[in-house]
């Protein structure tokens, strides 16, 4: 976290808040940039040890504002997997739960290695339908909703990530998402994918 803090001073004008994953524990690790000009007005940062969210909140002129950025375990429908990454996901929503009691605005953004399971959203529809439903949990009990759906609706194709690999059609889905508190919904005016061709080794485009 050191390291990263000042290679990036050097080049941005921004902070980086960073947790790390654990070795062989499905990799992990969250970085949330804030502007150095809103420094002031960050508060309440917290790490989750094992490296699968970082949690931080901003004062605003419109109230406060909690961002938390999760690294999903990946595979969450393996049978090995599965307890560990819907426990994690729960503590997000706890989190969440906690904010919106506190009456603040939530994000939640970052690498879910979850997708929902419907054509506009994987290459290929899965048989399992964990990935689906835990997506959907947090949307029917944690108080949020998908800035992209929001804006675009159900039947618009959203593709972040795909394969490593040469051809016409590579496997692709999309595990990565924003969510937002459900009544600041109204406050998206624009959700997109960058299309940018990936390389320098990136599976995954940017959504801003």
């Amino acid at each position: 976290r050191r390291k990263m803090g000042s290679t990036n001073r050097n080049h941005m004008d921004y902070l980086a808040y960073a947790t790390h994953g654990l070795d062989g524990d499905g990799e992990g690790g969250v970085v949330i940039f804030v502007h150095n000009k809103w420094k002031h007005r960050i508060r309440d940062v917290t790490r989750d040890p094992t490296g699968r969210w970082l949690h931080l909140t901003l004062a605003t002129p419109q109230g406060p504002v909690t961002v938390i950025g999760f690294y999903g375990r990946p595979g969450p429908q393996g049978t090995q997997n599965k307890d560990r990454a819907a426990r994690e996901w729960n503590t997000v929503q706890t989190l969440v739960h906690k904010a919106h009691a506190k009456g603040r605005t939530v994000l939640v953004a970052g690498d879910y290695n979850m997708s929902y399971n419907t054509e506009y959203h994987r290459h290929r529809t899965s048989s399992s339908q964990v990935q689906n439903t835990m997506l959907n949990s947090a949307l029917d009990n944690a108080g949020l909703t998908d800035a992209w759906i929001q804006r675009h609706g159900h039947s618009t194709t959203y593709r972040t990530w795909e394969e490593r690999k040469e051809g016409e059609n590579p496997v692709w889905t999309s595990p990565d998402h924003i969510l937002i508190s459900k009544n600041q919904a109204g406050r998206v005016s624009a959700i997109q994918v960058d299309d940018a061709t990936l390389d320098h080794g990136m599976d995954h485009s940017m959504v801003t």
